[in-house]
Formats: C-alpha cells, structure tokens, sequence
C-alpha cells in the first residue's frame, strides 16, 4: 500500500510548499520511495509515498505519468488481477515499461475510461489527471479497504488517504463537526462520508469524485453497489459450497502473490483458518501470525491458532502483549486520522508491528462476518423477532417503552425488549448505543441534543426489506465494516508499513455472498455463519467448525481496574484542559464493574481527547 494527496483547482495553486510536508506526513505508508508532480499550469498537484510490493524497481514509482495520453496517476492498494488485465491488454495493442500494478491501471483508463472500474479487482484509492477532458478522477475500491478524505474550498479540491497530510496546510481549518461527533459518540465511529472535522469528507466505497477543472466543481457518482438476492433453486448447499471454496482459494492464490515476503493473521477462528488451509495448498510453509496477553486465559486463543498452524505446517510466530502497551495510546492518536470506539486497536497494532519483522504483505479474515452471518447479533434479532410476531401489539408497546425505565441500558435484554415494537417486514431494530442522549448532553452541553433514531448516521443500503438477516448484514458491510474495521486494519497495518489484505473482500466472494447464499445458509435463530461451518468441517482439524466467535478483544476492564492504563486514563480525562465533564469519568470508574459498555466508554473518551490535542481540533462549546 501507498500514501496518496493532492489538490486540483479551476485556477492556478498559489499555495504549493504544503504538499511536501504532506507528503512528508505519509512516510508510513510509504517508506520506500516518494514523488511530486504538478501540472503546466500549476492547477493539479500530486504526492505520493511508495510501499514497493510488486515492481520493486524505480519504474513502479509515483506519481506514474503517460505522456503520450497525458495522463498521470498516484494509487493507494492493490490490483489483484493486473496479470490478467496485462494480458488482455497487451493483446488489444498496448505496451507496458514496468511490471507494475500502477501501469496496469493508467492503461486500464486508456482502454476503457471510467467503465475500467468494473475490470478491477483489488483495494485500491487513487487520484488521475487526464489532461485532454480537464478532470480529475477520484475512486475507491468496493468494500473501503482504501482510505481517500477531501475538502473542497472555492474552486479546489484537496484529498487524501489521510487527514493528517490535509492539515499539513494551515489555510484549511480544523473544527470538530458536530454531526460526526454524535455519530462517534452513538455508533464508536464517525459514519457514512461525514468525517468528525468539519468539512472534511470521506469518498464513500464503490464511489467516484470527478472534479471538472472548467468549471471548478465536482460531482460524485456509485459505480458499484451490493447485488440483489438472485437464488436459484437448481443450487445445493453444497453447490454452494463447493463455488464458495472455489472462489476463496483464487483469491488467496491471488492475494499472495507479491515481490515481498508474505503470511496471515491466524485467529485460531474460522475465517482465518479457512484462509490457511487455501494458502497451504499452493504456498509451502507461510509464516502465520498470533498474539496473546499473558495472565489471562480468557482472551487468550492462541492454543486455536497453534492448532492450525500445526495442522496445516505453518512457519507459526506468537507475541505476548502486556499491559505496558499503554505507552502505544500516545501513538495511536497520531496515526488514526479520526478515533474509534474500538480497543482492539491495540492489539491489531501490536501483531502488526510483529509482523513488520517477518512480512511486508500479510491476509486476514476481516469481511467473512459481514458478509456469512458471523456476528451474534444476528441470530439474537431473528429469535427476536419470532418472539415479536408472537406477542399482542399492546404487550410490545408496554415491553418496548418501559425496558429502559426499569432495566439499565447496558443490558442485552434492555436493548432487545427496546426493540420490540419493531416492524420487522420494513425497519431493523435500533443497534447498541455507547452514549444515548442524556450521556451526550451531559457530555458535551446542550448543542449536541438531537432528538434522533440511532440509525440516522448509518449508511442505508436500498435491499429487499422481506428479510432480517439479509439487512442487517448489508448495514454492518456499509457502516461497522466500512467505518470501523477497515479503518482500524488500514491505520494499524500501515503504521507498520504492513500491507494488509482481506480475501474474503474480493468482490466476486462480496457479490456470491450476497447474491447467491440464502439468508437461511448465513444464520438461524440457533446458528452464525452456517455455510462456512460446513465448509469448515471438511477443511480444518475436527471440533473448529464448531467454536462461537470471540472478537479480537482485550482485558480491557481488568487493566483499568488498577495499575498503568488506569493511571493513565485518570491522567487524560482529569486533565485540566481536558473537554470531558468529570462527573460522567466519575460515574464511569465508579461502575466499571456493572456496566458492560462502560470500559469501552472510557476508551471512547480517552481517545477522543488524545485525538483533539495532537490534531490541534478545535472544539467550540
């Protein structure tokens, strides 16, 4: 992966020395080789930082320029079919001067424009200037693997893989965005294209940016959008199952293959040992990777992972996190463009940084829950909503308004009985909420008191409203997968100067899964990710198939009980010009024991204060 910025404008740029330090800013990302272009006329500048993976020679860097179209590109990812897309090329006349992926796709454009997209798989976000129509071309992959931010200013427009290298120009302000900010504070993480700076815009997955140079302004279209049900009745589940296994070890074989050393995560779960048994089959002895915490068996899976590594013959590698690592939360902040309520950050960075010591390119298992029904709130909606269709309106009305009154928030079965007057033919329940409204306003005063539904934020995928589970899994593949996951891979891995890659999210398994696989293969009211068990159960050692999920978490609530994190948690929050109202940190040490939300609210808070600081957001009450 890369590091990408530039800026495009109806008129010539004045302000041209910020690139650098941009630039600068994504060394990260790119620790190989970096690049500055800018136009004639001085109306389109490019930057790049290169993470050399295929092509490692000189003529795979960027900015990458045709000068017999007058084209020039700077991209963020991977194509993982560039050899056959090179093929089809070089048979429709086209000629190549490097190896590379980047060439691939700038003769990708010339061949077929903007319908080249639908050619690409890979993850991906990049930047192209094609002189003769005046535009520039903003574009990111399907699923969001790829960061790309922007800022429109007059008649520029300025972007990004991150924020951090926009600030590096100090004429663009830097204003907490009140809308973001709730989202933060309801979801864990700022939804949709909104960003919690003000202004500031995330390119949407499956989207293009095109900014006409004319007339200075830019519109923005989706080329590409999760597929409608289509399910044939001539499929077996073991049809099924069997294509399904095709097409995840292509893209494994696919995935792997690069000029640099690679491996994969090894959770021990089933997404991951799925990916190891494909990548045994045509790589010998792929390094695999695992972390534990010591002293706490209940977050501790390592003995999963060394269960499959032994079976398949990995090279495997264990690291041991310690509660030391608060000293990594300083960091963190500097790295994630915007905070996510999400501890397992930690742990993701730290197996990175392990890995940055054995592999440049390393597969993952993210995507396989979004899309095979792998989350327990899934099968948890589908007994409630059995339970709803059985129960009189006026029951549902009485259980939906007074759950809350008598039964704290935090609760499972608080936010279940909440959800009970739901119309599951046309709606999806209300998702957890971290910060309700009262929290909010108390919080952050009287501004932030939007009576809102805590859906209002999220993406809303256009689907078939007939099934539950098919919704759900579409909303979290939109909002928790697009907003969450991948930002938290993308930052953690490239903090390391690590690629990262998700066979599950390559985008013939995303349109297959959602496509072809009946809801009834993904969850029941008794089972998650069904079809991939099955698969499971003929692939890997006996019992895997078997495991509930545990997410990738750590022992959170025991660390600031007492010892470093605490300290240093009291630090943040109780600091003098810290924005948190003490009485809500009070109230939340004070029941870290009985709220299951509440560890994970502090680490909310923690780093949103952190995030503040180090970006110098401004934050008017």
């Amino acid at each position: 992966m890369c590091g990408i910025v530039g800026v495009c404008s109806g008129r010539p740029i004045e302000n041209r020395y910020w690139l650098h330090s941009a630039i600068k800013s994504l060394s990260h990302r790119g620790p190989n080789a970096t690049g500055e272009l800018w136009s004639r006329d001085f109306c389109v500048g490019f930057g790049h930082s290169r993470l050399s993976i295929i092509d490692l020679s000189e003529r795979g860097n960027q900015p990458f320029i045709n000068k017999r179209h007058q084209i020039s590109l700077i991209f963020n990812g991977e194509i993982y079919n560039h050899k056959d897309l090179r093929k089809i090329l070089i048979d429709r006349g086209h000629s190549f001067t490097s190896n590379s992926d980047t060439e691939v796709l700038i003769l990708s454009y010339i061949e077929w424009e903007i319908n080249c997209l639908s050619k690409l798989n890979g993850a991906f976000s990049f930047a192209l200037h094609d002189q003769k129509k005046a535009i520039v071309l903003l574009s990111r992959d399907r699923s969001g693997e790829k960061p790309l931010y922007f800022y429109k200013d007059h008649l520029s427009l300025y972007f990004a893989s991150e924020l951090k290298a926009l600030f590096k120009n100090k004429a663009l302000p830097r204003q907490i965005d009140i809308t973001g900010l709730n989202s933060y504070l309801i979801h864990g993480f700022s939804a949709g294209e909104r960003s919690l700076v003000k202004g500031y815009r995330k390119l949407l997955p499956g989207h293009n940016l095109i900014f006409d140079l004319n007339k200075g302004d830019f519109n923005i279209k989706r080329y590409w959008d999760l597929p409608q049900e289509q399910y044939s009745s001539d499929l077996s589940k073991e049809d099924l199952i069997g294509f399904l296994e095709e097409l995840l070890e292509d893209s494994v074989k696919k995935q792997l293959i690069s000029d640099v050393p690679s491996g994969i995560l090894l959770s021990g779960g089933i997404d991951s040992s799925l990916i190891t048994a494909m990548a045994s089959r045509n790589f010998e002895k792929i390094n695999t990777y695992n972390i534990s915490f010591s002293g706490y068996s209940k977050f501790d899976e390592s003995y999963k992972a060394r269960t499959i590594a032994n079976y398949f013959g990995t090279n495997h590698i264990e690291l041991n996190a310690e509660p030391s690592c608060i000293e990594n939360l300083y960091y963190l902040s500097e790295i994630f463009d915007e905070p996510i309520i999400d501890s397992s950050i930690i742990p993701t960075y730290l197996i990175y940084k392990l890995v940055s010591n054995h592999s440049t390119v390393v597969l993952g298992g993210d995507g396989g829950d979004e899309l095979f029904g792998g989350y327990d709130h899934y099968y948890k909606f589908l007994i409630m909503e059995e339970i709803s269709n059985l129960l009189p309106s006026r029951m549902k009305s009485i259980l939906g308004k007074y759950s809350n009154k008598f039964l704290p928030s935090d609760l499972s079965i608080s936010m279940y009985l909440s959800n009970m007057t739901t119309d599951f033919n046309t709606s999806l329940p209300n998702i957890p909420c971290y910060f309700n409204q009262e929290y909010r306003i108390n919080l952050f005063g009287q501004y932030l008191n939007h009576n809102i539904d805590k859906s209002s934020y999220l993406t809303k995928p256009l689907i078939n409203p007939k099934n539950t589970v098919q919704r759900l899994t579409r909303q979290d593949f939109y909002n928790y997968l697009a907003s969450d996951i991948l930002v938290k891979i993308d930052r953690t891995s490239m903090a390391n100067s690590i690629e990262a890659r998700a066979p599950f999210l390559d985008y013939r398994i995303i349109d297959f899964a959602y496509k072809s696989i009946p809801a009834s293969y993904k969850v029941s009211s008794k089972q998650t990710k069904i079809i991939l068990r099955k698969m499971a159960s003929r692939l890997l050692p006996s019992g895997i198939h078997k495991q509930q999920k545990n997410g990738f978490n750590i022992p959170l609530r025991d660390w600031l009980s007492q010892g470093p994190f605490r300290d240093f948690f009291f630090d943040v929050l109780y600091s003098h010009d810290s924005i948190i109202n003490k009485s809500i940190t009070d109230s939340l040490f004070k029941n870290l024991s009985k709220g299951s939300l509440n560890p994970e609210r502090l680490y909310g808070l923690v780093q949103l204060e952190l995030w503040r600081k180090t970006h110098n957001i401004e934050f008017n009450s």
